[in-house]
């Protein structure tokens, strides 16, 4: 495919080209379209987990804190099918 680009000139940036693969990365979420499902990513979901811990267990938190967790949760939940009712 690259040749054939560049036979026609056609610029390509092999940094954002991947090959085939069943399993692709779009906004830090894994699609996998052989089983069908979207996963979080292992050290997105450590984060989350580890921003959730920080919040349960300190008595206040800044405004901005608080709508950087409720920014997070609103986008991983999508990645739940019965989280969206809750959206």
């Amino acid at each position: 495919m690259f040749l054939f680009c560049a036979d026609f000139g056609v610029p390509l940036a092999q940094e954002q080209t991947i090959g085939p693969t069943s399993v692709l990365t779009f906004h830090v979420l894994e699609i996998d379209t052989i089983y069908m499902n979207i996963k979080i990513p292992y050290d997105k979901l450590s984060q989350l987990k580890s921003e959730l811990i920080f919040m349960l267990t300190t008595n206040k938190v800044t405004l901005r804190r608080l709508q950087k967790l409720k920014g997070l949760l609103k986008f991983y939940v999508r990645t739940l099918y019965s989280g969206r009712v809750f959206v």
